[in-house]
């Protein structure tokens, strides 16, 4: 289930593409193909130029900026459209090549601020994997850190990378935001007339989720940088699939008609949620007249209307060999995910995530699938229960599915409905209707 700090990890990846002026003639139109391929998150682009990058460096030794070019494209390669990260043996491995390249950049330019800053952060993410040197990394990582803050500690690149170490593996306060904002309008107070170059964008693309992570979101704040997000870059996939979805204004469905018959699919006992929500039951009933599948999540005490957060896992081929692994400590198998996973505004309409997608999509990190689907939502008047309304052939194409409730907030999962394994509904649809 993923936390608040693991969806601002998710957005890191538009850090990795900064491009320098002083780069020899020769390496900078492969760093013109990156700044391209990555607008446009093309990966076979990516790691096709990342190797030429990489050659590059090789055969160029001595040459501060080709280390932090093949540094940067090893870095870039770790992430998905999302930003979130990957990290399997391979692309350890690509992490572990960029604090290389890294580490003989500020060998050979030790006055570099940006090289500090970054090897800073790939030491952080190696402390993530590697237990045994979890404290030691974070302690050079924050040496780093400070290291480049003394050398530039007005560089907009420096202080983006600041704002991001401090925000890690917590909840964004106030604080972390008041960090995102300042460096992101130095950028705008350095950059003059130049086209915005990634650094630039990715500072917009941070602090626009960290406005919708906090506990009380600014979704108006959110919605004004996404508007200029776009202006200086169109192209932006990241901005354009999935922060400007992201941000659209959803209105609450009229709720499920009356004649529903529902079904008590599982029932989850009171004090087991990690945090927060504790779920109760969850429920389902079919909707003849439009093909709608309609869930209700139902908790031990009230949600907050504020922070909403509901999942059904999906197994539709019944076959638990099958399809991507749940996350947590509930050991099962899914194929496609309902989403529900919002907040409120001001101008009582809701933001965020609501959608159906596969489980690859999902578990690699490309979540645009979870803001599409059709899918309509509401929260019952006493505050205990999320509607949702599915059509129901998104989900399956013969009426039988196995599945498994997650209720929690936006800031993250806290409790699956049943505690262990998934159960089994059948809408025993009509012959003709799939079967």
């Amino acid at each position: 289930m993923l936390s608040s700090s693991t969806h601002i990890l998710m957005l890191f990846a538009t850090l990795a593409l900064a491009q320098e002026p002083t780069t020899r003639g020769e390496l900078a139109p492969l760093l013109a193909r990156q700044h391209a391929a990555a607008i446009r998150y093309d990966r076979s682009a990516l790691e096709h130029v990342a190797s030429e990058i990489e050659q590059w460096s090789q055969s160029h030794p001595d040459d501060v900026n080709g280390h932090f070019a093949a540094a940067v494209a090893n870095w870039q390669l770790l992430f998905e459209l999302s930003g979130l990260p990957r990290i399997d043996t391979e692309l350890l491995g690509r992490l572990d090549r960029a604090t290389t390249h890294l580490e003989t950049a500020v060998q050979i330019a030790p006055d570099r601020a940006d090289a500090h800053a970054l090897l800073g952060l790939c030491r952080m993410f190696r402390s993530f994997v590697d237990s045994s040197q979890h404290q030691s990394l974070l302690a050079r990582a924050d040496a780093d850190l400070e290291r480049a803050l003394e050398l530039s500690p007005d560089d907009p690149r420096v202080l983006l990378l600041e704002a991001f170490r401090r925000a890690a593996n917590r909840q964004p306060s106030e604080e972390d935001v008041a960090r995102f904002e300042k460096a992101l309008r130095r950028f705008g107070e350095t950059r003059g007339d130049a086209p915005a170059d990634w650094w630039h964008l990715s500072a917009f693309v941070l602090t626009i989720r960290i406005q919708t992570l906090k506990p009380e979101p600014d979704h108006q704040r959110a919605e004004v940088l996404v508007g200029e997000v776009l202006t200086l870059c169109p192209e932006l996939r990241t901005a354009k699939e999935l922060l400007a979805p992201m941000v659209e204004g959803r209105k609450q469905i009229a709720g499920a008609p009356s004649n529903l018959a529902w079904q008590t699919a599982a029932i989850d006992p009171e004090g087991d949620a990690t945090s927060g929500v504790d779920g109760k039951e969850f429920s389902w009933a079919y909707q003849a007249e439009g093909d709608w599948l309609w869930l209700r999540f139902t908790c031990h005490e009230a949600f907050d209307a504020k922070s909403l957060g509901v999942n059904l896992i999906v197994d539709g081929d019944l076959d638990a060999e099958t399809g991507e692994p749940w996350w947590g400590g509930n050991e099962v198998s899914f194929d496609r995910l309902v989403s529900v996973w919002i907040t409120l505004g001001k101008d009582q309409l809701y933001r965020g995530f609501v959608g159906i997608g596969s489980a690859s999509s999902a578990v690699s990190g490309d979540p645009t699938d979870l803001l599409r689907g059709g899918l309509g939502f509401c929260l019952a008047d006493d505050g205990k229960s999320i509607l949702v309304r599915v059509p129901r052939a998104t989900l399956d194409d013969d009426g039988r599915l196995r599945v498994l409730a997650a209720v929690g907030t936006h800031t993250g999962w806290s409790d699956d409905i049943p505690s262990r394994g998934m159960v089994d509904i059948d809408l025993e649809l009509p012959q003709g209707d799939g079967r």
